[in-house]
C-alpha cells in the first residue's frame, strides 16, 4: 500500500491467472452445503450468527470468482490454456456463482426470520422438513451442474412448480403466524435461484462441450 499526503493506493498482489474458476465455485458449494445443514440444527441466534459468517465467506468467494472470470475474459488464450474454459463457459460459471451467492443470502434470511417466529414445536419441525426438501433440490441441481448432466437437470426442472405449490400450502396453513409470509417469500427466491442453475445446465452444457473440443 502506497500512501502520499493526497492519496492512498492499495496494490493487488493476487495473481488472477492462478485462480481456478471451477474450484472457487466448488468452494462456494461446500459452504452452502454446510449452511443448509446448520440451519436445520435449531432456529437460534447462535446458529444465525454462524450462518452470517458463512454467508460473508460465500460473498468473498463470489468476488474472487467474479474477478477471475473478468480476468480470463480479457485473456481468452490464457483461459483456454490454464483452465480449458472458453468465454461462454466462463460466463456460465459467473452466473452460477451469482445464483449460489443468492441462495446463500436466502438461507441467511430464512434463518433470521425463523429465529423470530412464534411457532409450536410441530410447526418448527414442519419448517425443518421443508428446508430439507430445499436442500435435496439444491444438492441434486448442483450435482447435475458439476457433472454437466443435462438429463438430470431437465428432470429437476419440474421441481420449481412442485415446491412453489408446497409454499402455497404452507402459507395457507400458517398465514396467521406473523412474518411467515416473509419466510415463504425467501424460500421462493431460493427455489428460483436453484432453478436457474438447472437451466444453465440443460440449456447450455452441450454447447460448451462442443466449443471445448479442439
Amino acid at each position: 500500500m502506497d500512501q502520499t499526503p493526497d492519496s492512498l493506493i492499495a496494490k493487488d498482489f493476487l495473481s488472477m491467472d492462478k485462480v481456478s474458476i471451477k474450484e472457487t465455485l466448488q468452494k462456494m458449494d461446500v459452504v452452502l452445503r454446510a449452511m443448509f445443514k446448520e440451519v436445520q440444527e435449531s432456529f437460534s441466534p447462535e446458529i444465525h450468527d454462524n450462518i452470517i459468517e458463512r454467508d460473508h465467506y460465500v460473498d468473498r468467494l463470489y468476488l474472487l470468482l467474479y474477478r477471475g472470470v473478468l480476468f480470463n475474459l480479457d485473456n481468452p488464450l490464457s483461459s483456454l490454456k490454464n483452465l480449458q474454459m472458453n468465454s461462454i463457459e466462463l460466463h456460465n460459471y459467473l452466473l452460477a456463482g451469482f445464483y449460489l451467492e443468492g441462495i446463500s443470502e436466502e438461507i441467511k434470511r430464512i434463518c433470521q426470520i425463523a429465529t423470530q417466529l412464534s411457532c409450536t414445536e410441530n410447526q418448527k419441525k414442519e419448517m425443518i422438513e421443508t428446508i430439507q426438501k430445499l436442500q435435496g433440490y439444491y444438492l441434486d441441481t448442483i450435482k447435475s451442474f458439476h457433472s454437466k448432466d443435462t438429463e438430470i437437470a431437465l428432470q429437476l426442472s419440474d421441481k420449481k412448480a412442485e415446491l412453489n405449490g408446497l409454499m402455497d400450502n404452507l402459507l395457507l396453513k400458517n398465514k396467521k403466524i406473523d412474518d411467515y409470509n416473509s419466510m415463504i417469500s425467501r424460500m421462493r427466491r431460493l427455489i428460483s435461484f436453484n432453478h436457474n442453475i438447472g437451466r444453465l445446465t440443460y440449456q447450455d452444457c452441450h454447447y460448451f462441450s462442443d466449443l471445448s473440443k479442439p
